[in-house]
């Protein structure tokens, strides 16, 4: 089986809500989350897409925000309809 080819990229502003369901996922058993979300009523995706906005808006010089594609070649006869 070939290995997925992964590959970092600059993320953009249409990738921010994606970028904050993943942190959310992330972070959906930490306890420390936990206690924030329930005494201040916050909602970490929500503020997730915010600080992502903001960190884009930084400009690259300063910041930059990167997500990963994968990418895999099915190989012939494997289950791709090869």
């Amino acid at each position: 089986m070939t290995p997925p080819k992964v590959t970092l990229l600059p993320a953009s502003s249409a990738d921010i809500p994606t970028l904050a369901q993943i942190s959310n996922l992330a972070f959906e058993t930490d306890v420390h989350t936990w206690l924030t979300e329930l005494t201040l009523g916050s909602d970490h995706a929500a503020e997730m897409e915010l600080v992502c906005e903001h960190w884009m808006a930084r400009g690259e010089e300063r910041c930059v925000v990167v997500k990963v594609v994968v990418s895999k070649e099915v190989e012939r006869g494997k289950g791709g309809g090869g």
